[in-house]
Order: structure tokens, then sequence, then C-alpha cells
């Protein structure tokens, strides 16, 4: 019996469900079943009574409960005492934020750190890529989510994934592009963003040949963005993700044959690489994101 077992005991508990409990452990169902399994063989009987509602705890489970939250905390302590404290990560780290906390998996890396490091204070501000990047250049910021490529020899970028841009436009539009050319959907009106907004870098990369369209309005919030484009204001770019949403899709068509790609990352300064606080940042990113985050 270890602490992942009993860990992932009292997480299903307090769940009530396979799937969140997955969230909050930030493992896939598969491992959080398993280890569940294993203990469910040495103790020799179930805990959980499965549905498709989820998970109900039996009465031997109920009655293990408190004393698995117990063990866990005794665990706690005797790592939090056999752990030297110099290694204890202490401080605040600022993190600049853009697009939404779902797409940046915000809201399990702060659970993560909040775990891994209880003496480590994190927080938010959200704005776009170029408020992200001037905050940390300006030491303003540590950190900062920023969608598209980092030239910038003071900043170091931690990859995290690669975020697919369409173009929408009002579906009432369709018989303005006879042709669905470029230069057809430049003369259109365009829902645009502001200068340090990372699409302006997709926009000049889709009308480089052509010059950029007019914007009758600009939003940097993306349901903003989807909002006026719905209402017919302008044509807009948006992550395809998000339009995968009918909510979000509706009265709006996508041209596939426009769509662009923006790497996303975050930064922080070269010369903080090495920083406590940051390596425990890149840590956890790695394992939020299952890939190599490192620096």
């Amino acid at each position: 019996m270890d602490f992942d077992q009993l860990r992932a005991f009292v997480v299903i508990a307090e769940e009530g469900h396979l799937g969140r409990a997955s969230d909050k452990l930030n493992l896939t169902q598969s491992a959080v079943s398993k280890r569940l399994k294993s203990l469910e063989d040495i103790a020799g009987r179930p805990l959980f009574l499965r549905s498709r509602e989820g998970m109900t705890i039996t009465a031997f489970g109920t009655a293990l409960l408190p004393h698995a939250r117990h063990a866990l905390e005794a665990m706690r302590k005797v790592r939090d005492l056999v752990v030297p404290a110099k290694s204890v990560v202490r401080g605040i780290v600022d993190i600049g934020t853009i697009i939404d906390p779902e797409s940046l998996r915000l809201g399990p890396l702060l659970r993560l750190m909040a775990e891994l490091h209880p003496e480590l204070t994190v927080r938010v501000v959200h704005g776009t890529t170029g408020d992200g990047i001037k905050g940390v250049s300006s030491k303003r910021l540590d950190a900062a989510f920023c969608l598209g490529e980092i030239d910038d020899a003071h900043l170091a970028t931690i990859p995290l994934s690669t975020e697919r841009y369409a173009v929408a436009i009002p579906t009432r539009w369709l018989g303005k592009l006879p042709h669905n050319t470029a230069e057809e959907i430049a003369a259109l009106p365009w829902v645009g963003v502001s200068e340090g907004s990372s699409q302006i870098a997709l926009f000049k990369r889709l009308f480089g040949p052509t010059g950029m369209p007019i914007f009758a309005a600009e939003a940097d919030q993306e349901s903003s963005i989807i909002s006026l484009a719905r209402a017919e204001v302008g044509a807009c770019l948006i992550r395809r993700n998000l339009l995968s949403d009918p909510t979000f899709a509706q009265g709006l068509s996508i041209l596939p044959q426009f769509e662009l790609f923006a790497p996303l990352n975050i930064i922080v300064r070269a010369g903080d690489r090495k920083r406590a606080e940051i390596v425990a940042l890149a840590a956890s990113l790695s394992r939020i994101w299952k890939a190599e985050a490192e620096l």
C-alpha cells in the first residue's frame, strides 16, 4: 500500500466520479483505475460500486476513508520533515495569461503547483501576448503564456502546443465570395484586434500579399470577437476548437482554405531559467501538458 493508491481512493471518494478524480490528479482514467484496483486487491473487497452515474463508496470504503485521510496527512508531514528546508520553493511567481483558462489548463496547473509547492504563491494577470512579452521583459511578470513565434534572445521559450486558427464569416456573407480568394476576403470588413495581440502576426501572414483588411471593430476577448462576427460586424480569425461548439459557431461559416497555425508557449527571462520558482513552474507545466516543457 502506498501514497498514490490512498490518494486516488480519497480523491475518487471526494469527487464521486472517476473522470473528475482523474482531472484533479492530472492522470488518465486508466492510471487512476489501476491504483484503485490495486488497493481493492489488497483490501480483498470493493471500495466503490461503479455505475454510469459515477462511483458510490461502499460501507467498507466509508469506514476506511477517515483512516486513509489520516494516513495521507501523516505521510505529508513525514515528507515535509525529511525534505531539507533549503529545497522548499518559496516566493511569488507572477504569470501573464491569454485566451481562456481552459485552453491554458490553468486550473490543473495552479492546483498542482499548490500541492507540490505550498509555500510558493502564484498570481495570474490576464492580457494579450504583447502584454505578456512586455511584462516579462520589464520584470513585472516572471512568466507569460504567448501565442506565436518569439524572437528575443533575452527570453526563453517553453513550447506547449500548436493552436489552429480559421477564418470565419457570417454565413449570409458566403455569396460575397464567389471564388473564395484572399483578395475577396480582404475586401470584407473584419473584426480585428489591438496591436499587442498575437493575431496581428496571423493577419500579416494571411494578408501579406494583399495588405491588411479594414477593421470595422476591434476586440481582444475571443467571446467578443465571435459575438461581433455573428452580429455581421465583420469576418474574424478564431481558434478552430472554439468553433466546434455549436453555441459559438451558430451563424458562422469556416473557410478552411485559409487555416493558420500558431505555437502556444510560455516565456520567461533567459537569465531566470535556473531560478527555483521557474524550475518548479517548468516541471509542473511538463506534467500538465504531458510534454517536455524544459528550459
